[in-house]
């Protein structure tokens, strides 16, 4: 039985070190995300001049995803008025129990059963003079913030979000969750995870794993040999004065990257 264990003991530890640094950072990152709660938002904006109605609730994964479809039932009921600041009318799902507002919010519906209570919030806004995808893109990002996710652009808003008939309106239905420490505004965890393993991989000297980029030169381009961290490396133009475009692979967010792209200029 000795002989057994030790023999146990040091093929796994060969396995472990023939195994490929993306096949051990991937298995990593779920066991790290496996112990920290997965938090989920879902949210509807109905857009009525000069007012913006914000539905909301927020909780975790496994509770507020069992909520989706009525959630999205719900949005569909609704009714907005044709004057400015008209309360709207919408019909609750079965087991949701609507209580009294208070100076921060119109309404507050008690969803689900009293075991997993979930609270959804409904919100009047005002609509600034800007357009509508401005305004809404402004108000996801603010809660893409809540949960520690980067900001989206304009042209993202299609394929992040999608549009549920309400009557003769629209309501913006968005959808997005993050692995927390539990606590609202921390970066998200699964990023950070993936970026710490990368870090202790480099420092122990191991191979980094380069994606495969496809292209087609431009005319005039030429392919040199990269220079780290560069993965590849062209220049065109004048040969005794040429302009230099890379690639590159780098940690961080996107946000990161932009503001040390910045301190360059």
């Amino acid at each position: 039985m000795f002989l057994f264990c030790l023999g146990l003991h040091f093929g796994l530890s060969w396995a472990q070190s023939i195994i490929s640094p993306a096949a051990r950072k991937k298995e990593a990152i779920a066991v790290y995300t496996a112990q920290r709660p997965k938090q989920r938002v879902l949210g509807g904006i109905a857009l009525a001049r000069p007012y913006g109605w914000f539905f909301k609730v927020s909780g975790p994964d496994e509770v507020v995803g069992k909520q989706k479809q009525a959630f999205e039932t719900f949005l569909k009921s609704l009714k907005l008025g044709t004057r400015p600041g008209e309360e709207p009318t919408w019909t609750l799902p079965e087991g949701w129990k609507q209580l009294d507002g208070n100076d921060t919010r119109f309404a507050t519906i008690q969803m689900g059963s009293t075991d997993e209570p979930l609270d959804l919030t409904v919100t009047l806004l005002g609509m600034p003079e800007i357009g509508e995808s401005a305004y809404l893109l402004s108000n996801i990002n603010r809660w893409r913030a809540e949960l520690g996710l980067e900001p989206i652009g304009e042209s993202e808003l299609p394929k992040e979000t999608k549009r549920l008939k309400a009557g003769s309106r629209e309501v913006v239905l968005v959808d997005l969750s993050a692995y927390l420490d539990g606590v609202p505004n921390q970066e998200n965890l699964y990023t950070r995870a993936l970026d710490d393993i990368e870090a202790m991989a480099r420092m122990r000297g191991e191979p980094q794993e380069m994606p495969e980029i496809k292209y087609t030169l431009p005319k005039g381009w030429k392919e040199t040999p990269p220079v780290a961290p560069q993965i590849h490396r062209f220049v065109t133009g004048d040969p005794d004065d040429p302009v230099v475009i890379s690639i590159s692979s780098a940690g961080g967010g996107r946000v990161d990257n932009i503001d040390r792209r910045s301190l360059l200029r």
